[in-house]
């Protein structure tokens, strides 16, 4: 069961497909995709939303800015860094990252 209330973050990569589309229609196709995960997000109502498009974007790293990068843990035991600018060990360390 979802909580009454839940904060999504969803990125969408090599996705200019979806430039000419409206923010409505976006965070519709959103919800279908993670409804195959999890039914729930069908039903679920949004309340607020906020769509950037960034046409021709991409997301680039130069060599050895690694080291410079945060750490996904913070002192505080219930915040979490997440996103592109952390260090996670993995190797797509340049693609986004969400947890919930």
């Amino acid at each position: 069961m979802i909580p009454r209330k839940w904060d999504v973050g969803y990125s969408l990569y090599h996705a200019n497909q979806f430039l000419p589309l409206t923010d409505k229609q976006i965070v519709r196709k959103v919800q279908e995709y993670l409804a195959q995960y999890i039914p729930e997000f069908a039903k679920a109502k949004v309340v607020d939303q906020a769509v950037v498009r960034f046409q021709k974007a991409v997301t680039h790293f130069s060599l050895g800015s690694y080291q410079y990068m945060l750490e996904e843990e913070t002192s505080f035991p219930n915040i979490f860094m997440a996103l592109d600018w952390i260090k996670t060990r993995h190797g797509s360390w340049s693609q986004v990252r969400t947890k919930f």
